[in-house]
């Protein structure tokens, strides 16, 4: 098997007003009254995220040509930033399969914190979508990776963030060609992403970055019962949720 896996790189809209507005104040302006966050914080992320989104399903159309089926394609979404992708991930893909990842950075040691496990059946599927708004060191998506190798898939990674750092990016290509030899398979990777940023600094945050995505997207949110109901309304409406998952996902957003 070639593991060489020929890694395509995508920059969608780094210099779009969205960009400017998600920036604004960050890192030295203070957080409440001159960086971007709630709701204007998410209709510009969303302009970016369906920019992303459609070069994504693009990707997945033109890599299916030599299909001889139609695309199956699997969805991680690792709490709570990725379901920022939910609504325009589950317009481009409404058939793809969605998996739920209850799991967070530690801010110390910039490892993922939390367990995910995929279910037996995704040896099946041709593709399989991360949406990390931001892609810093990039180890959760290898944990992910590493996980689905395990379980037999053996197809395309698409990795769609609104951030990504070449670190990030870097390694997540590294661990694609160390499994392909462990595993004797074929993978490959494309990358899209919003903006590519300069670099990570000492505690592993993006540079020149934009924050916490998490606490700007859910700014207003976070421990408003009303609205995490209503958002949690809206995922399982978009991808889905089981009765468990709205249970813990309404915990995650309370905390």
């Amino acid at each position: 098997m070639n593991n060489i896996i020929d890694p395509k790189i995508f920059e969608v809209c780094a210099s779009s007003k969205e960009f400017a507005a998600l920036r604004r104040g960050y890192p030295d302006g203070d957080f409440e009254k001159d960086q971007c966050k709630g709701p204007e914080f998410r209709s510009a992320a969303e302009v970016i995220i369906r920019k992303v989104s459609s070069k994504t399903k693009e990707t997945v159309d033109e890599k299916s040509q030599d299909l001889d089926h139609d695309p199956q394609v699997g969805v991680v979404y690792a709490w709570r930033s990725a379901l920022a992708f939910a609504k325009s991930i589950h317009t481009d893909f409404p058939e793809a399969q969605s998996f739920h990842a209850d799991v967070r950075r530690d801010e110390e040691t910039a490892e993922t914190v939390g367990e995910f496990h995929f279910p037996e059946n995704i040896a099946s599927l041709d593709f399989l979508i991360f949406p990390d708004p931001m892609v810093a060191t990039g180890n959760t998506m290898v944990g992910f990776i590493l996980e689905a190798y395990e379980r037999g898939f053996a197809g395309h990674f698409i990795i769609s963030a609104v951030v990504a750092a070449p670190e990030g990016i870097k390694n997540i290509e590294k661990a694609i060609q160390v499994y392909n030899t462990e595993f004797d398979v074929s993978c490959s990777v494309t990358f899209i992403s919003g903006a590519i940023d300069e670099d990570l600094d000492k505690n592993y945050f993006i540079i020149p970055g934009l924050g916490d995505f998490g606490d700007k997207f859910f700014h207003d949110i976070q421990g408003d019962h009303d609205k995490v109901v209503a958002f949690i309304g809206r995922m399982q409406d978009a991808i889905g949720l089981t009765s468990e998952q709205c249970v813990a996902l309404y915990q995650r957003l309370m905390a």
